[in-house]
């Protein structure tokens, strides 16, 4: 067994921020003395996973674990298996420690149990606010061998750390490294460019008069495109005499109801959907407010982003994005169920250019003094050196 290999055993659905800052902490890891590699559970986006890895010179490979704490039913069948292929892989992935992300609660489970057979200590990273469930019989049992080796963890904004905390309270020891390290946002990519903007808002067909309201993001359920429709029709109605648009920067498994609702509402010619663009940055300086209308964050790279590229950014009022932006004068947040408020700030903003630069302007310096590479990188070394290295006094 190496003394410096640590593996990240990683399992979600779908390519998006979790896996991008697991590709990201793995690069960390070997610029920082660990001989580190990125397992994942094989998804859709694989071939661009591979491509992103490369980019960052890191090893990605698949690692199919199967799930078996997650289902009562057939559970000790399951178990067995579990415990045949722990043996199988042994060999291969011995390592020193592992690092577990929790893209949610039972897609993190199984994978810790694996980690625990395979190294001496294992760290765990929580990238969403999970809702509070008691650990069943079945799965304390299991859980309570995996932490015996867990010696830190920590949430990517307080109430993903505090949430994680809750529902594993029975099994976390005492000793464990407590920490919250939220995202961070590359502000030198993005910033805000007066040209860039000019360019791309005449790329787009935008006057200097036309109101843009941005949402960057994956479009999926927990981001709520299709209400994010509604809220832009609602717009349209308070505000008939303003030329408004929509600009959606992302693809995903939605755009066709995203479509469909804007085809109800007749106002297809006024939302843009760009698809996975690898240049976010110049769609963003485009845009006068992005918006956010998740039903859940852990913490909301999407905002940072924004934030950094001196866009305000309204977003509903979740614990993940809450715990983490809030009093950040660059950030509005809004009532996560209600079209009409969220409509109407909107409205405000949009029609307050003074407020627009001057909130512009404190998200771009509150994103560089919170949520740059180097202060994610200092937190990141405090982390691995209390949890996986000489020193023992938690940080809190």
């Amino acid at each position: 067994m190496a003394g410096n290999t640590i593996n990240i055993f990683s399992r979600s659905g779908h390519l998006g921020g979790m896996e991008f800052r697991v590709l990201d902490e793995t690069q960390w890891l070997n610029n920082h003395g660990w001989d580190a590699k990125a397992y994942f559970s094989p998804f859709t986006d694989w071939q661009r996973l591979i491509g992103l890895g490369q980019d960052r010179g890191v090893s990605v490979d698949r690692l199919p674990l199967p799930l078996f704490l997650e289902s009562w039913r057939m559970r000790h069948l399951r178990g067995w298996h579990a415990k045949l292929v722990s043996h199988w892989f042994r060999r291969r992935l011995d390592s020193e420690a592992v690092h577990v992300p929790f893209a949610w609660t039972e897609q993190g489970m199984s994978p810790l149990w694996f980690a625990a057979q395979f190294s001496r200590r294992i760290v765990i990273s929580v990238h969403n606010v999970f809702p509070v469930e008691e650990l069943n019989s079945w799965q304390f049992k299991w859980m309570q061998e995996a932490f015996n080796k867990v010696t830190g963890i920590y949430g990517v904004s307080p109430a993903a750390t505090r949430a994680f905390q809750e529902i594993f309270e029975t099994v976390i020891r005492p000793d464990t490294v407590l920490e919250t390290i939220p995202n961070y946002v590359d502000v030198d990519r993005f910033q805000p460019s007066e040209q860039c903007r000019a360019s791309m808002r005449s790329r787009l067909g935008f006057s200097e008069k036309t109101r843009v309201i941005g949402s960057l993001g994956r479009i999926s359920a927990q981001k709520r495109p299709v209400m994010l429709v509604d809220v832009f029709a609602r717009m349209l109605t308070l505000a008939p005499d303003t030329d408004l648009r929509l600009l959606l920067i992302g693809g995903g498994e939605l755009k066709e109801e995203v479509l469909l609702r804007a085809a109800d509402h007749g106002i297809q010619e006024q939302i843009i959907i760009t698809d996975f663009v690898p240049n976010p940055e110049d769609y963003l300086s485009a845009v006068d407010v992005n918006v956010l209308a998740s039903t859940r964050e852990g913490c909301p790279l999407a905002a940072l982003e924004a934030m950094a590229a001196g866009v305000p950014v309204v977003l509903t009022d979740v614990p993940g994005s809450r715990s983490v932006l809030d009093q950040k004068r660059g950030c509005v947040f809004v009532p996560r169920d209600d079209v009409d408020a969220i409509a109407r700030t909107l409205n405000e903003l949009i029609g307050d250019r003074q407020q627009l630069r001057e909130r512009g302007a404190q998200a771009r310096r509150e994103a560089v003094s919170e949520f740059s590479r180097p202060v994610w990188d200092e937190r990141l070394d405090r982390f691995y050196s209390h949890a996986l290295g000489t020193k023992k006094d938690a940080i809190l």
